[in-house]
């Protein structure tokens, strides 16, 4: 048998949605993305002036930090993340350090943020959110890199809202990859908790042009009005993402039933992430002693199971630990995590047979090394 992964569900109606934007004539933005911010805007309870959708979370991120930011500002991000939650910043012309994570959780440490920086991007790993409780301390600008977190909750509120009681953030920006709860492939949204804020973004994500294509008359005149970048989503991708954005919520149940089931049979033979009832579960990474962890990962690619690792620390990456505007703290628990962590299939399409055959080759695969020990 052979497990990918993961395995991209097709929502119902993808097909009806693409052939809808192709028989429009429209493909690049347009109706499908309002429309789209919109149901986006109804799932989280905001204003849908408030969410900009864009070609990636990392153009959100990277239009967050333009918007909110001023150029030279110090940006805290965690050392266990996806590259891109460092080089946004870098690119929206920001200063970035990096900081440890906490052992358990693998979110950013609170307590590691230097009182130097004026904004901190904490990332909720693998969709559990971070302790944004310490993180919001209302002297900073906090952006929140939610890629793996659409159907998360903080505080009892959805991950997105900008607003947990008494503690707020000033954007969280979400991805749209082939990989994520939601997906069209390739795409992102960021929500402003501000409306002024999201329109300075919308204009930005498509060159700082006073109109776009669809919105263009007295023939197609406009003006740069700032200088923008090129991140806005097409109409095409958005009707997949809506399409896929009904489904979110009882996908999540899946993986989380997925997710629990691997806790239940697992916890004897690695160390499993500890289950937090508010999360998205996009991520199961599972953490095996480092002097193993290469070989349990060997022996599930000769099963046929396909794995993956989130993350190794940023401090381990030259394009970024080198940057010149890059800082980069102690991060032993960062460092240790990414020489131990092994991500296991989960995804809603996995039929019980893959998931007990990942269970039983991450039994054999241990099993075998502890007999080798004794």
């Amino acid at each position: 048998m052979r497990v990918p992964f993961h395995r991209v569900s097709i929502a119902p109606g993808v097909g009806e949605a693409v052939e809808r934007v192709l028989e429009s004539g429209w493909l690049t933005t347009g109706e499908e993305c309002l429309k789209l911010e919109q149901e986006i805007a109804g799932q989280l309870g905001v204003n849908y002036g408030q969410v900009v959708t864009v070609s990636s979370c990392t153009a959100a991120l990277e239009l967050a930090c333009r918007v909110l930011c001023d150029r030279e500002d110090i940006v805290a991000v965690p050392a266990m993340t996806f590259g891109a939650t460092a080089l946004a910043p870098l690119h929206a012309g920001q200063r970035v350090v990096v900081v440890d994570v906490l052992n358990e959780s693998l979110n950013l440490n609170p307590e590691r943020i230097p009182t130097y920086a004026d904004c901190v991007i904490p990332v909720h790993y693998g969709g559990a959110p971070a302790d944004l409780s310490e993180i919001c301390n209302g002297e900073r600008i906090v952006i929140e890199d939610a890629a793996h977190a659409w159907g998360a909750e903080f505080n009892g509120e959805k991950i997105g809202r900008c607003l947990y009681g008494s503690k707020q953030t000033d954007a969280a920006c979400f991805s749209l990859y082939a990989t994520k709860p939601v997906q069209c492939g390739e795409g992102g949204f960021v929500v402003f908790r501000e409306l002024e804020k999201a329109d300075e973004a919308r204009a930005l994500r498509q060159h700082g042009m006073s109109c776009v294509a669809s919105e263009m008359g007295l023939g197609g005149r406009y003006e740069i009005i700032s200088p923008g970048i090129k991140a806005n989503l097409s109409d095409l991708l958005a009707a997949i993402a809506r399409a896929g954005l009904s489904e979110a919520e009882n996908d999540r149940r899946i993986r989380k039933a997925l997710a629990v089931d691997y806790d239940r049979s697992l916890h004897k033979w690695v160390r499993v992430p500890i289950r937090d009832e508010r999360s998205s579960n996009h991520l199961y990474p599972i953490r095996v002693a480092p002097m193993h962890r290469d070989e349990v990962a060997r022996e599930l690619d000769e099963a046929g199971i396909q794995t993956s690792l989130h993350y190794r620390s940023l401090a381990y990456h030259r394009g970024i630990a080198w940057h010149p505007h890059v800082e980069i703290h102690q991060t032993p628990v960062a460092n240790a995590a990414g020489e131990e962590i092994i991500s296991l299939p989960l995804f809603p399409s996995m039929t019980p047979e893959e998931h007990e055959y990942v269970v039983e080759s991450v039994q054999n695969a241990v099993g075998n090394l502890l007999a080798v020990a004794k």
